[in-house]
């Protein structure tokens, strides 16, 4: 079981989420969460996957890339053998939006942390925003908060089909 993200501060993002969704009863086990080995849009990506995976092809790709609809296509077209194996799913927009939403900042609705969320975060913390923040902050993320959306709630549904979870 593994799940794959696009950057490396993504990587321990994603495993304090999962882990607080094992923890709070969501999901029983635990995949490996791992940095992409390569671009979305790689005609080698299918290789490097399973070059990674050691043939384990149960995998989510998360994405949270501006632009979701052409690296959703990237990725279809670069994975057209394993399509029933893997799962993709889209964070709208980014990492960043999440941790807005589960720190709670999103006091005047949902569209300022889906928007700007960066802004939300610093003026948070009191600092300019810098990626390893994902990970540094990611402790401090409601579930609960999360839960509400939809994107959150097609990942957790996402780990629960791979892990084999009801």
């Amino acid at each position: 079981m593994w799940v794959f993200v696009e950057d490396v501060y993504g990587v321990e993002f994603h495993k304090e989420i999962i882990t607080q969704l094992r923890d709070r009863g969501f999901i029983k086990r635990v995949p490996r969460v791992r940095k992409l080995p390569s671009r979305l849009c790689n005609p080698g990506l299918s290789g490097k996957l399973a070059s990674v995976t050691h043939g384990e092809e149960r995998i989510i790709i998360v994405i949270d890339d501006g632009r979701p609809d052409q690296a959703l296509a990237g990725v279809h077209r670069h994975l057209k053998r394993w399509k029933e194996l893997f799962r993709v799913v889209l964070v709208n927009p980014r990492h960043e939006a999440w941790l807005c939403i589960g720190l709670g900042l999103a006091r005047r609705g949902v569209g300022e942390c889906r928007d700007s969320p960066e802004d939300l975060i610093e003026r948070h913390v009191g600092a300019p925003y810098t990626k390893p923040m994902l990970a540094r902050l990611s402790r401090r993320v409601s579930i609960d908060l999360l839960l509400r959306f939809e994107d959150f709630q097609a990942y957790v549904g996402a780990l629960r089909e791979l892990t084999g979870d009801p």
